[in-house]
């Protein structure tokens, strides 16, 4: 797949958001952030370093980026790679506006998501909107609900 493809994704409660799919989607993460976002916080699964050091330099110019290499697959789900994300955003004095973005499948994206909803309390890690890439991986970044 050469071009994107954009889906809209109807949520009454949190507001649509794209869904993206293709070869290049993640060329577009840059745009897709909300402008507010002073810093951000890319989590990613081990085989993704290279993609997400990329990412880290494409983003930086503008923003502050960190990276967070969590355990591969369901090894991510443990308290201890939880509190390893929540100690980073502490440490960096990350807020409600800066932005969590997660590299990998389903075990990084739920880490990085279930992160997200203790960074907005009130929250749910369903309630924010990902971008799915075509090599099965997802960017996902937390979204304000005020």
């Amino acid at each position: 797949m050469s071009e994107n493809t954009t889906i809209t994704v109807t949520n009454s409660q949190q507001g649509d958001y794209p869904v993206i799919i293709g070869s290049r989607a993640i060329d577009q993460l840059q745009s897709l952030l909300p402008g507010d976002a002073k810093k951000v916080l890319i989590a990613h699964a081990p085989p993704l370093a290279a993609i997400a050091e990329s990412l880290k330099e494409l983003l930086a110019p503008e923003r502050q980026v960190y990276l967070a290499e969590l355990p591969d697959a369901e090894g991510a789900k443990r308290s201890e790679v939880v509190s390893f994300c929540w100690g980073v955003l502490g440490q960096t004095d990350f807020n409600r506006t800066d932005a969590i973005v997660s590299l990998g499948g389903g075990a990084t994206t739920d880490v990085a998501g279930f992160v997200c909803s203790n960074v907005a309390p009130g929250s749910s890690p369903d309630s924010y909107p990902h971008h799915r890439l075509s090599d099965g991986g997802c960017l996902h970044w937390r979204k304000d609900r005020d």
